[in-house]
């Protein structure tokens, strides 16, 4: 397993829900993703019949991102 930190996602305003949070799906329409907490999205491009080769770690209050590769 690896970790690798990937460019932020835009805090720009366009992106800011009323809540403060990011959405990441506006940035990536790509992937699929479940929610964890107030602050954290996992997203993934596989469903749970496929292998999964990485999912991203998204912190949606600063838009740090987190690729875990397997």
């Amino acid at each position: 397993m690896q970790v690798i930190d990937m460019e932020p996602m835009s805090t720009a305003s366009e992106f800011v829900q009323e809540d403060g949070t990011i959405n990441p799906f506006q940035q990536d329409a790509y992937s699929m993703g479940h929610r964890l907490g107030t602050n954290v999205i996992v997203m993934f491009d596989t469903f749970d019949s496929q292998k999964m080769d990485y999912l991203i770690i998204v912190d949606t209050k600063t838009g740090e991102r987190k690729r875990i590769t397997f």
